[in-house]
């Protein structure tokens, strides 16, 4: 019985150090939230905005492998300018659509 209370310990011990960075992150977002959102705000983003930022999240990925060729056929001088032109494009069709749908707070436009 005391070989199972030490491995007990010793788990609850490593999922706690695990866990610690997560709470200093989340009490920093709650200090960062200060502006109280309505229901109604909250209701037309979930039903309305949120599903139009999947469907601009679809449709950017879906330029995104179109414009695949043309960044390749740029004239590009190094690796660099192509993984740079890459990246732009990632970001403008994908990534900024993904953080307006699911990184922003229920509400907050």
């Amino acid at each position: 019985m005391h070989k199972i209370a030490k491995h007990l310990v010793v788990c609850l011990l490593a999922v706690s150090f695990l866990l610690a960075p997560l709470a200093g992150s989340a009490l920093a977002y709650r200090d960062r939230i200060d502006e109280k959102v309505s229901a109604e705000k909250m209701t037309a983003d979930l039903l309305i905005v949120r599903p139009i930022g999947l469907i601009s999240m679809l449709a950017g990925s879906m330029l995104f492998v179109v414009s695949l060729p043309f960044s390749f056929t740029e004239k590009n001088d190094s690796q660099e300018d192509y993984a740079n032109s890459l990246s732009e494009n990632l970001d403008k069709f994908l990534a900024e659509p993904s953080r307006y749908t699911f990184q922003r707070r229920l509400g907050s436009f």
